[in-house]
């Protein structure tokens, strides 16, 4: 198993933690959700998984739009987003 294998192991059970406190209490912090996602989708990519990598991508952005406001400082992370989901799609 690589170490982007075992790491997608521990990103799925954090990301399951996640769901059980938004089951759970009907919140979550939706920072650490997106980087999951990011996270995981960078371990895909790694891995020659592209479709995975794309899924990945397109949760993490479905998860920054879900943020109730938008600020400057999203700014650099909604860019970045763009330009990954990009990368994947060439």
């Amino acid at each position: 198993m690589t170490i982007f294998e075992r790491a997608l192991v521990l990103l799925e059970k954090a990301h399951n933690v996640m769901d059980h406190l938004f089951i759970t209490y009907g919140s979550t912090d939706w920072q650490i959700v997106i980087l999951l996602y990011i996270n995981m989708a960078a371990c895909y990519q790694n891995l020659n998984k592209v479709p995975e990598a794309i899924a990945a991508i397109e949760n993490a952005l479905w998860n920054f739009k879900m943020k109730d406001e938008f600020t400057l400082a999203d700014m650099p992370q909604r860019i970045w987003f763009l330009e990954l989901e990009t990368q994947l799609k060439i």
